[in-house]
């Protein structure tokens, strides 16, 4: 499907985004992340001419290619991706939504994996206060 888009738009036209990210997952649910890397980088690309810089499909590509990076163990490179998509998820889900938690634990190792120790234990520890809240406001039966 890709190949025949291609044919007939340019190559970063925005109608190739849908096609892009979705055999990017395809190559990702495979285990393929050095396949999937390139058509995130592209869909990126194209996502930062087309879509503000605070929209939740940003946030989806920088978090897929983030997610891509820490598979290949390319932590430095998966660090400044998570560290754009979080405020803006920040934004719509709240600081301390469980939902960021996966986001929070994969920045963490990206971090820690880059020698960036002192900032892995700061994400650590909101990870761990996330948790603590959302147990103590859990209502006991």
């Amino acid at each position: 499907m890709l190949a025949v888009r291609e044919q007939t738009l340019a190559p970063d036209n925005p109608d190739l985004l849908e096609s892009l990210t979705g055999l990017a997952e395809v190559y990702s649910d495979e285990q393929k992340f050095s396949d999937a890397e390139p058509l995130l980088e592209r869909a990126l690309a194209i996502r930062e001419k087309v879509s503000k810089p605070d929209s939740r499909e940003m946030a989806a590509n920088l978090l897929f290619l983030g997610i891509a990076y820490v598979a290949e163990q390319r932590y430095a490179d998966a660090v400044p991706m998570f560290e754009r998509a979080l405020p803006i998820l920040e934004k719509t889900l709240t600081p301390d939504n469980l939902k960021l938690l996966p986001i929070l634990e994969l920045y963490a190792t990206a971090l820690q994996r880059s020698n960036r120790n002192a900032e892995a234990e700061q994400i650590a520890s909101r990870i761990k206060a996330i948790r603590t809240k959302q147990t103590e406001e859990k209502p006991q039966n």
